[in-house]
């Protein structure tokens, strides 16, 4: 949820899309992973933030 913002548990089924830091709250899960680092969705967001010029509110 801190990736995608959702406040509460959404519920996946077999073939969708879960990102790194996701819980298995009930049973088992077994993942293949498609990107690291960088390329994955969590390090493009990281990467963005991180070169950023803007300077935010609370930073002025």
């Amino acid at each position: 949820s801190a990736l995608t913002g959702e406040s509460l548990p959404v519920t996946r089924k077999t073939g969708d899309e879960v990102y790194s830091g996701s819980t298995c709250k009930h049973g088992e899960i077994e993942a293949v992973v498609i990107a690291t680092g960088v390329h994955s969705f969590f390090g493009k967001a990281a990467h963005l933030v991180d070169t950023t010029e803007v300077i935010g509110h609370f930073q002025k």
